[in-house]
Formats: structure tokens, C-alpha cells, sequence
């Protein structure tokens, strides 16, 4: 499979890089694919008033969260997410305070536009996805075309065909090589045709862009640098025209103006290139997401029902000391705010 999806990825790739999308965009399409069965990322969340500084506020709020992904599509947890939250930052099972599993990352969305943009953000770049974000533009912008908008069906039904090819001729030529005799008839990649003119069809098909338009893309300098703009009614923002990462995103809401600024881009594992930080701004908050931690793994023996399992016993565990202790008198308890969940 990943040899299929590299395949496919070289005949569009000159496609991707002209005429980017919008939601193509928001995936981290400048990161390497996900390559491994489960990704782990800690998450830390922290909120203040919009005028505070998150070193010296003393409203501030601060979450932390373990997020686990199962990334392969041949597994049969793909796409399922377990979220740990955590009373500390040291991580230990000691401080879980909350479980929660999703048999769909999109479940993760739902629950309120400040939630729902910063679950976005998070799973574009721990993820590589931008199913979030295409489901907030969707929900705030008539405008918004998403790459199922957009696509060129014609070419993308070939691509789809010749993937299908692949695998057949993978199959033919190992039968082949084990039997050392006639197999029947080897597969005709979809690509090809005796024909002049169906040949030329299918060269124009595979030269044309995938998208059928860039979704009000435009590129455009600012200094000395060329970078994608979009400029809709209700979502502006700039990527840089090299790698596409995010540069700065306005969204307008009927909850508010929401402004998302990722910093200090860091490699991790010497593969993997995500924003240290990003900052979501509101009238009324400034939010700060930061990835501390972050790292894939080959993990077939433990499925994500197995992993929330052994998480809800740590949890037990956990609630049944604090039920033991006893409370100081007038001991002022700090509110439980989850941001995320």
C-alpha cells in the first residue's frame, strides 16, 4: 500500500505544488506522510484573558492531554483516538484525570466553535488531517469549496484505476515468479493505449490539474516573497509559497473572530516538522496550544480499546485515592475547565 500511495503521490505531486487547495493546505501538507500504525502527541492547552500574558496572568488555565491516533488504513482502528487528560505536566499515570475514546477523529468536533477551531488545529498538524477545518470553513463560509468541490473526478477516477493496477500487476508477477509457467493475460496499466487518440486523451487527462481551481487562492508578495492568500468573505490567510505552512488564519464566526498563528516550526524525530506553538485569539481569550511531545510508533498488539481499558483502570485508580483524602476547611477548589473536551 505505501508503495501504491508513493506512486500516486509522484504522477500529482507537480499537481499539488502549482495550484494548491485550501483544505489541502490546512493537512500540513508540507509535512512526510504518517508512516506508522499509531501517533502520540502531548498537547498542552493553556487560555487567558485576551489582554494577559500567559507568563504573568493569574487567570490562567492550563490543560494537559495525551492525543493517540491510528493512522494506517489497513488497520481496523483507523481513524479511532483515545484522549487522556492529565492533572500535571509530568504525564504519569498517576495524574490521569480523564479518558475519553472516539471511534472517529471526527467526533472529536461538535461540541462549540472555540473547541471545534482548536481541535482543528490540532489534528491538521499532529494528524495530518484537515477534516476540522474543513468542517468549521463549511460551517462559516457559503463560499467555501472543499477538494470534493473541486476535484477533477475525470482524472482522479484514472488515478484511481491505476492504483487498482498496481495491485493487480504486484499479484501477476509474484504468481508468475512462484509457478515459473504462463499466468494468463498480464495487466494493461490503464495508462497506455494502442489507440493515437485515446493515448493523447489520457496524456491530456493526466497533465490537467487535479483541482478544478484553487478555492480563491492566490499567490501573491509580501516583501520579497511570494506566499498563497485566500481572501473569502469569512476566512483569510496567508501560507508560504515553498512549503505551504501556515502563515496566519482569520476566521469570522457568528461566535466571534477567531485568529490562528503557528510559531516555532521544530522537527521531531528528525521527520516530522509541526509549530512548537499556536496561537487562537479571540475578543475575549488568547489560546496556547503547544506540542511538546510527539512521536509515532508500530503498535499492532494493543488495539485503542485495549489502550482506553488499561487508561479507565489508571483512572479508577486515581478517583478512589482522591476520594480518601480529606479536604482542608475553606480550601478554595480551582474550577475544572476543560478546554478541549
Amino acid at each position: 500500500m505505501k508503495v501504491i500511495t508513493l506512486l500516486a503521490t509522484i504522477l500529482t505531486v507537480n499537481v499539488f505544488a502549482a495550484i494548491p487547495s485550501l483544505e489541502g493546505l490546512m493537512r500540513n501538507s508540507s509535512n512526510k506522510e504518517l508512516d506508522k500504525q499509531l501517533v502520540v502527541a502531548h498537547v498542552v492547552v493553556k487560555r487567558v484573558g485576551a489582554n494577559e500574558e500567559f507568563a504573568t496572568s493569574e487567570n490562567l488555565v492550563t490543560n494537559y492531554f495525551k492525543y493517540m491516533f491510528i493512522t494506517a488504513e489497513n488497520e481496523k482502528d483507523y481513524k479511532k483516538s483515545l484522549v487522556i487528560r492529565y492533572d500535571d505536566p509530568s504525564y504519569n499515570v498517576s495524574g490521569v484525570s480523564n479518558v475519553t475514546a472516539f471511534d472517529n477523529v471526527e467526533k472529536l468536533l461538535g461540541r462549540d466553535m472555540t473547541k471545534d477551531i482548536l481541535q482543528s488545529a490540532i489534528l491538521s498538524y499532529t494528524f495530518n488531517s484537515s477534516l476540522g477545518f474543513n468542517k468549521v470553513f463549511k460551517a462559516i463560509e457559503p463560499n467555501y469549496k472543499s477538494n470534493s468541490d473541486l476535484i477533477n473526478k475525470e482524472k482522479a477516477s484514472l488515478i484511481e484505476d491505476y492504483k487498482n493496477f498496481l495491485v493487480k500487476k504486484k499479484e501477476y508477477e509474484k504468481k508468475a515468479k512462484e509457478y515459473e509457467e504462463s499466468v494468463g493475460e498480464a495487466p494493461v496499466s490503464p495508462l497506455k493505449s494502442d489507440n493515437d487518440q485515446k493515448q493523447a486523451e489520457l496524456k491530456n487527462i493526466m497533465n490537467s490539474s487535479l483541482y478544478k481551481g484553487s478555492n480563491n487562492l492566490k499567490l501573491v508578495k509580501r516583501n520579497r516573497e511570494f506566499v498563497w492568500s485566500i481572501q473569502l468573505d469569512n476566512i483569510k490567510g496567508e501560507f508560504k509559497n515553498e512549503n505551504h505552512q501556515l502563515i496566519y488564519l482569520d476566521l469570522n464566526t457568528d461566535n466571534g473572530n477567531y485568529t490562528i498563528v503557528p510559531k516555532s516550526f521544530v522537527t521531531y524525530n528528525g521527520q516530522y516538522t509541526l509549530p512548537k506553538y499556536i496561537e487562537v485569539t479571540t475578543s475575549d481569550y488568547r489560546y496556547e496550544i503547544e506540542i511538546p511531545t510527539y512521536y509515532l510508533l508500530n503498535s499492532t498488539n494493543k488495539s485503542i480499546a485495549d489502550r482506553n481499558r488499561e487508561y479507565l483502570k489508571y483512572l479508577e485508580r486515581n478517583q478512589q485515592r482522591q476520594g480518601t483524602q480529606v479536604n482542608v476547611e475553606g480550601q478554595e477548589i480551582e474550577a475544572n475547565i476543560n478546554l478541549l473536551l
